[in-house]
């Protein structure tokens, strides 16, 4: 049901016991790209459905990063916040954590009208993405998607 809800970009709820505990990470250099075993319990532990969710997300990032910039120049924080909002939900949906951890600091950054930080914590976002197309590039061939 969740996958479907991320397919067709509709939002969605998960329950907080089956996330991992972010807050136990300290720095967030530290953070896994992506937590598999989280993947796979997300997914009914169908790593085939865990892999094509997480090729997706990194199909769809670059748009979302060239709207991210867009929403950023026009200072539409209310547009901002709700791109960062869908990336948070398919980051969610991966368990790519560190991802998910970026977006959720600039959500509140939002959330704080603290706009002024917003550029420069958006190339973390950057960082973030190329991180995880170098894992998703070591992923051995047998379990990319067609």
């Amino acid at each position: 049901h969740i996958i479907t809800q991320v397919y067709k970009g509709e939002t969605f709820t998960i329950n907080n016991d089956r996330l991992p505990q972010e807050q136990a990470y300290k720095d967030q250099n530290n953070l896994p790209i992506r937590d598999k075993n989280q993947a796979l319990r997300i997914t009914d532990n169908q790593i085939s459905v865990a892999n094509k969710l997480l090729f997706k997300l990194v199909d769809d990032l670059p748009q979302m990063l060239i709207e991210l910039e867009e929403h950023l120049a026009e200072e539409n924080w209310k547009e901002l916040w709700q791109t960062l909002h869908r990336i948070h939900g398919s980051a969610s949906v991966c368990a790519v954590i560190a991802l998910s951890r970026t977006v959720k600091d600039l959500q509140q950054l939002i959330d704080k009208s603290e706009y002024f930080r917003l550029k420069s914590e958006i190339s973390k976002l950057h960082h973030e993405y190329e991180r995880l197309k170098d894992y998703c590039k070591k992923l051995p061939k047998q379990i990319k998607p067609e």
